[in-house]
């Protein structure tokens, strides 16, 4: 079998319900590196919430996050690094706009090292894995380029018009499911530029590519791929585009299953 390149969503896909990683699901991936495969995680969270994931796997891949804000070969010096940021007046201008949003509950702007916060809380979101303090407040100057901001809402459709109609060029993804707000990166990035990105860095051709997902900011990765797979509690959006459906949801370990059948590890 050629070489592939597997790309696993997190949230939704590879970690179950409690955000964790199945023993299963390790072994499996595990074994599709021996035979000799890529297995990379595309994701729209930072590095900072994200790297115990990839610990966890004893990953040595490029890793994409920020939807492919960026893209980096974590702990090493890597001359491929590619960092989309955001203009920092557009930054600024959000924030303000945020700010006069009382149903915006939290706001962050990310770095690739760094997030910052317009407020002191403590955060009922899976993904946060610790109290926000002053120390997180957002800084007069921001050491590093901002990547993404993120506004946590439980009605974010209004305030995503408005920037939206602001900020035409902006790429902006509105969740809606458990963890509901806006998403906002630079023009034009989504998981598949990522994901192409790091496919020319190991010359492997497009119909090679497998990616896993379940929702709305993995849309333009399972349409674009040779091998798009969408999870069993993926919304129909996604099913319709996607080359195929796992059998299992992501807390039966829907792609460690998928995974033995298609390589036939069993």
């Amino acid at each position: 079998m050629k070489q592939k390149l597997i790309a696993l969503d997190l949230d939704g896909t590879t970690l179950n319900h409690q955000g964790k990683v199945s023993t299963k699901t390790k072994e499996t991936l595990s074994k599709v590196i021996q035979l000799g495969h890529h297995v990379i995680l595309a994701t729209g969270r930072s590095f900072q919430i994200s790297k115990h994931i990839y610990q966890e796997l004893g990953l040595d891949t490029p890793m994409v996050n920020f939807n492919s804000g960026l893209v980096h070969l974590p702990y090493q010096e890597w001359d491929k690094e590619r960092v989309v940021g955001l203009d920092l007046d557009v930054v600024n201008d959000i924030v303000k706009r945020a700010d006069k949003r009382p149903e915006v509950s939290l706001l962050t702007v990310e770095s690739k090292d760094f997030f910052w916060v317009n407020k002191v809380a403590n955060p009922d979101i899976d993904f946060f894995p610790r109290k926000i303090t002053e120390d997180d407040l957002l800084p007069k100057q921001y050491p590093q380029e901002i990547i993404s901001i993120m506004l946590f809402s439980e009605n974010p459709d209004d305030l995503a018009k408005e920037i939206r109609e602001a900020y035409p060029d902006l790429s902006m993804h509105v969740w809606r499911g458990n963890v509901r707000g806006i998403e906002i990166l630079s023009k034009k990035v989504h998981k598949a530029d990522g994901v192409f990105y790091v496919a020319d860095q190991f010359i492997i051709a497009n119909e090679d590519i497998i990616a896993f997902g379940d929702e709305e900011n993995d849309y333009e990765m399972l349409q674009s791929v040779g091998h798009g797979v969408a999870m069993a509690n993926a919304s129909d959006k996604l099913k319709n585009v996607a080359k195929d459906v796992t059998a299992f949801t992501n807390n039966e370990d829907g792609v460690a299953r998928y995974l033995e059948d298609y390589f036939k590890l069993n």
